[in-house]
């Protein structure tokens, strides 16, 4: 209910990254989180009505909001059909995915990049918007395909952790922290500068050392012998 709430408030105040990322994490967790089949079709049935009734009063709806709590850049670009508009972010992609080489970069090279194919002077917002670009264009393709291809094995084994202990705890951590930053990092945001970064990293760390830890603990015995 809380993170539902809080996707109401992004949508009012936030980005579209951040909205997508929320929507998505909240639609993963209740689908692979619950152990109950009951429960699952009943939440897609609910779901599934929610998002007829929204789609069918959806410019409506838009406008009422509006209407109570002024204006949303994120309502603004639905209503203009503009949610899913790259607004530049293709090009900066492509200026990056073009300069990508096997040797590094640096750290925060992209924005030079970035700035010198648009022909305007560096800031801190110029970056492609995409975890794996900045990866490769920052440390180059063998070092940064190997950070990139770290990071998803991690993800991925932290998901299947926190799959087969299925604990409601953990599985809130993982997708409320990691996941809406690892899909939020697809089509928003840099890592450099996103303080979720970090938190979504130190949580994968967290949730296998529990895991491991409970591990230990439930066979013991085993370790001792």
């Amino acid at each position: 209910i809380t993170s539902i709430l809080a996707l109401f408030a992004i949508m009012l105040l936030g980005a579209r990254g951040a909205i997508a990322a929320g929507i998505v994490s909240i639609t993963l967790y209740f689908l692979l989180s619950s152990k109950n089949s009951i429960k699952k079709v009943s939440l897609i049935l609910i779901g599934s009505i929610l998002l007829l009734t929204t789609a069918i009063n959806f410019k409506r709806i838009i406008y009422c909001i509006i209407q109570k709590f002024g204006y949303s850049r994120t309502l603004y670009l639905l209503l203009s059909g503009q949610f899913t508009d790259g607004g530049g972010r293709n090009i900066r992609q492509e200026i990056v995915k073009n300069s990508i080489s096997f040797l590094p970069h640096g750290i925060f090279s992209d924005r030079i990049a970035i700035a010198k194919g648009l022909g305007i002077q560096v800031n801190s917002a110029l970056y492609p918007h995409n975890l794996f670009l900045e990866l490769l264009y920052q440390y180059g393709i063998i070092f940064g395909g190997f950070l990139g291809a770290l990071l998803l094995a991690l993800i991925f084994k932290t998901w299947k952790a926190v799959l087969i202990k299925k604990n409601s705890h953990l599985s809130i951590i993982f997708y409320s922290l990691v996941m809406t930053f690892f899909i939020k990092s697809m089509i928003s945001s840099s890592y450099l500068v996103d303080y979720a970064s970090g938190i979504a990293l130190g949580a994968c760390f967290s949730i296998l050392n529990i895991v491991k830890d409970e591990y230990i603990k439930t066979n013991a015995d085993k370790f001792y012998k």
